[in-house]
């Protein structure tokens, strides 16, 4: 399995593979049903090269204020992901920030810094910011772990591994 990091967005979809980060936009003045058709069709295009892609998203339950049209993003991807054989995991935005930088309500300017401190990277787009740290998270409960993290950043990632070995076993 190779992890692939989604962090949906109607306006910009960030997408990690081994290969690239890459932001997807759409304009608010396209239709829903394009927009969601667009954001897909970029995510199947970047994963088409890999050899059993696992999908790492961040959870909707953070965009739960935020309504519906996130929920259509999720949806779509769940849907798509279900008819073609693609697995997802999801994970709490919470736990993603405590992975990135140790701290669960970490903002996007933490995000960034923590990937340029921890892999000398240097992505100018939180949406890419935040599909790095899916992927390397799904990286780091499948045992193959990219990048080095202090022990704070790892609490709460046995929990996320059994989950992850229960829904990838299922």
């Amino acid at each position: 399995m190779t992890p692939v990091g989604v962090d949906l967005s109607l306006t910009g979809t960030g997408i990690s593979t081994e290969e690239r980060c890459r932001t997807v936009g759409t304009l608010a003045r396209m239709s829903m049903g394009y927009r969601l058709t667009f954001i897909i069709e970029a995510i199947e295009e970047e994963i088409a090269v890999i050899d059993e892609p696992y999908i790492f998203v961040e959870d909707l339950l953070f965009f739960v204020k935020k309504g519906g049209p996130m929920g259509m993003v999720h949806g779509a991807l769940h849907y798509w992901a279900f008819q073609v054989g693609v697995p997802i995991f999801p994970i709490a935005g919470s736990a993603l920030k405590k992975f990135a930088t140790g701290k669960g309500n970490a903002t996007k300017p933490d995000m960034r810094m923590s990937l340029y401190r921890r892999a000398d990277i240097d992505l100018r787009d939180d949406n890419q910011v935040d599909a790095w740290w899916l992927r390397a998270l799904g990286y780091h409960i499948m045992g193959q772990p990219i990048v080095e993290l202090p022990k704070e950043h790892l609490a709460g990632l046995d929990k996320l591994k059994i989950q992850f070995l229960e829904a990838a076993s299922a």
